[in-house]
């Protein structure tokens, strides 16, 4: 007769919790399988796999992956291209996604792989959207067509659910830069 101990306890129920996730551990995923994209070559973020077609902003540098379920933007400019409606307001400011127009509003400082970011979180009412994720990188090298220069970089995702709020966390974490 065996007498199990404590750790053989533990690892038992660790490996059934691996190999039985629970139903909030597979909701909260609910279907989303995330890769890597590389959508200007010189930064990856993960993407949704259904997610495939990649569109273009008229205004600036970047561009979005947009379904019914949720919305990933990304924009970027070097500091002397900084976008028009911007122009006149200090540089190196971070500029926040989550302001007096949205509610539940969280900000904070942290570091995604290396390079210091500014984080949000919010409730929002946009375009059938209701919650927001977002990341700016206020100082980042980033590419302007010929070579790397100084910039901001941004990226938002915006969703409909609540379940998908660990994706779209997932999704602003995950940018990795070349440079």
């Amino acid at each position: 007769m065996h007498i199990m101990t404590g750790r053989t306890i533990s690892l038992l129920l660790l490996l059934a919790a691996v190999l039985h996730p629970s139903p909030v551990a597979r909701a909260a995923n609910d279907g989303l399988v995330l890769r890597h994209k590389n959508p200007d070559g010189w930064f990856n973020l993960l993407v949704p796999t259904n997610m495939t077609n990649l569109e273009r902003f008229a205004d600036v540098d970047g561009g979005f992956y947009r379904t019914d379920r949720l919305k990933i933007n990304y924009d970027y400019w070097t500091f002397p291209n900084t976008p028009n409606f911007l122009r006149g307001r200090n540089h190196h400011t971070p500029i926040l996604a989550c302001d007096s127009t949205t509610t539940n509003n969280r900000t904070w400082r942290a570091n995604i792989n290396g390079r210091r970011a500014v984080l949000q979180r919010c409730t929002i009412a946009k375009d059938g959207y209701h919650y927001l994720e977002y990341v700016t990188f206020p100082r980042v090298k980033v590419f302007d067509g010929e070579s790397f220069h100084y910039g901001m970089f941004n990226i938002s995702v915006a969703y409909k659910n609540n379940r998908d709020a660990m994706a779209a966390a997932r999704i602003v974490r995950s940018v990795r830069f070349t440079k």
